[in-house]
């Protein structure tokens, strides 16, 4: 007899307080895509998401993300920023200059200890002058948030927003297929933009971790997920779509030179030692880990030196 194998599927939970698995072992609202496919979970963010699939090789999702497109539902954590002192928030936790960005766009972002070693990372989305999103990489900002936000009129909640990906050559085919009506034009790169997928209202992003074409849709709790999931997977297939597991990602970043949390950089590793100074703004006013960074950056210079090379054997 083979090994039983015990699953979860999202269930609706309205009205009921969450269990204590439901809080720390969370699984997708579209996990249920997954299932067929054998996978094995990890915990990421408090949330599951699939390690592998066993009848999905590496190199087959490899190759899916790079010629055709692919289908990821991940485990990244949207954090809601709102209220009238969400830029000072975002702007006192943040190395980078939030001001910067305008509503409808994205923002690399990551924040700092006093010290200047990094806590984690993500995308941050400006939804309007006083609401932002940030979708963090696994670890924990929401306390780091709180903690700082004491003296500042801002809401810190966790908006129950889950992230899927769609990424490949052909993924803005199947974001054209997809939609009701035309899609989003222009759609830069880190551009977002509210369309209908099966009716749906929903938040997409020209994002993803691939270094790959590519684009992200954002399921919030009151839309019907289900329905924009299997969308998404029906349409998609007619291009070669396949589902893939947290595998498709790791060549495809350390090819394209995109960092990961926890394995490329930690508390011990400075912005400026990751190679990320460049998003560094120290010329902002007073922000977490500013003296500190202005002290690694002077560290990590390198100086003209002259070399005597000589030739010859």
């Amino acid at each position: 007899m083979p090994p039983l194998r015990f699953v979860a599927k999202a269930l609706s939970t309205e009205g009921v307080p969450p269990s204590e698995l439901g809080m720390s072992m969370a699984p997708h609202p579209l996990m249920y895509q997954e299932l067929a496919h054998d996978p094995e979970y990890q915990i990421y963010n408090g949330r599951l998401t699939p390690v592998r699939f066993a009848d999905v090789s590496a190199t087959e999702m490899y190759w899916k993300v790079r010629r055709e497109v692919i289908l990821r539902h991940t485990g990244e954590l949207p954090i809601e920023l709102v209220g009238p002192d969400a830029e000072r928030l975002a702007n006192r936790v943040f190395p980078r200059d939030v001001s910067k960005v305008r509503v409808g766009r994205c923002a690399y972002q990551f924040a700092c200890y006093h010290d200047g070693g990094m806590i984690n990372d993500g995308v941050m989305l400006r939804l309007a002058e006083d609401r932002f999103w940030m979708a963090q990489a696994n670890g924990d900002l929401y306390g780091w948030y709180r903690a700082h936000a004491a003296d500042l009129d801002v809401d810190v909640r966790d908006p129950d927003v889950w992230v899927s990906q769609v990424q490949g050559p052909r993924s803005l085919e199947v974001l054209a297929a997809v939609v009701d009506g035309e899609p989003p034009e222009p759609f830069r790169y880190f551009d977002i933009a509210e369309v209908s997928i099966a009716g749906q209202p929903v938040v997409i992003t020209r994002s993803g971790f691939t270094n790959e074409l590519g684009w992200e849709f954002y399921l919030t709790p009151d839309i019907d997920r289900e329905a924009v999931g299997d969308r998404v997977l029906d349409v998609g297939r007619q291009f070669g779509m396949i589902i893939t597991s947290a595998q498709v990602f790791r060549a495809r970043r350390i090819e394209a030179g995109l960092l990961n949390a926890g394995s490329d950089f930690d508390r011990t590793v400075s912005p400026f030692e990751a190679g990320l100074g460049r998003f560094v703004d120290l010329n902002k006013p007073n922000f977490v880990g500013k003296a500190a960074l202005e002290r690694a950056d002077r560290a990590c210079r390198t100086w003209d030196v002259p070399i005597d090379v000589k030739c010859g054997f």
